[in-house]
């Protein structure tokens, strides 16, 4: 199972209802809907950052300099779909329109992306 997970965090002047109004949004939605056809995702969940003294709290512990606001997981039983679709023009069209229905409201140089696999 492969499994890539994006960390999102927000635009540094946007306030975190304003995030979530995109993240809830229909037009991201679609985007991650498209997403998973065009990839052929298993599985694709989206997670919020909970606004909790407690993952404050941790992150004040840790020392680093700011938390994610949402997580995207998508998971593939066969990873090579992933890299065989990744550069086709569909795949390419999509990431455009992904950064500019993000551009304004997340931080991508805060952002990550990372695929990991289980053992």
């Amino acid at each position: 199972m492969i499994r890539a997970l994006y960390g999102v965090s927000r635009s540094a002047n946007l306030a975190h209802e304003d995030f979530m109004q995109f993240w809830n949004s229909a037009q991201f939605q679609d985007l991650v809907d498209e997403f998973i056809r065009i990839y052929r995702i298993d599985k694709l969940q989206r997670n919020r950052t909970l606004q909790l003294g407690l993952n404050d709290l941790i992150v004040a512990r840790q020392g680093i300099a700011h938390s994610v606001d949402g997580l995207i997981e998508a998971f593939w039983k066969e990873p090579g779909h992933v890299m065989a679709v990744n550069e086709s023009d569909e795949a390419m069209a999509l990431k455009a329109r992904w950064a500019q229905a993000e551009s304004g409201f997340v931080d991508r140089e805060r952002s990550f992306l990372i695929f990991t696999a289980a053992d």
